[in-house]
């Protein structure tokens, strides 16, 4: 059975999105599978995870190849 070993936090982090943060920077990636068969996914889904002693934290990359959005203006913070 694979393991991943989880980094522990000293602090709480802000739910945000921003995955560039300091926190995130040393938290290693892994590349989830198809579970049945253990091939590699059409569309890779990375997952980072790390704890603090009040919350566990997951952070996810997506590739999609249906993307469809419209913007007409800039958002703070997206």
């Amino acid at each position: 059975m694979k393991s991943y070993n989880c980094k522990k936090i000293n602090h709480n982090i802000t739910i945000d999105g921003l995955l560039d943060k300091e926190e995130w920077q040393g938290v290693k990636a892994i590349t989830l599978i198809e579970v049945m068969i253990g091939s590699k996914v059409r569309l890779e889904t990375e997952v980072k995870a790390m704890y603090s002693n009040d919350y566990i934290y997951f952070a996810f990359r997506c590739a999609d190849d249906y993307i469809k959005a419209t913007m007409t203006k800039s958002v703070i913070g997206i």
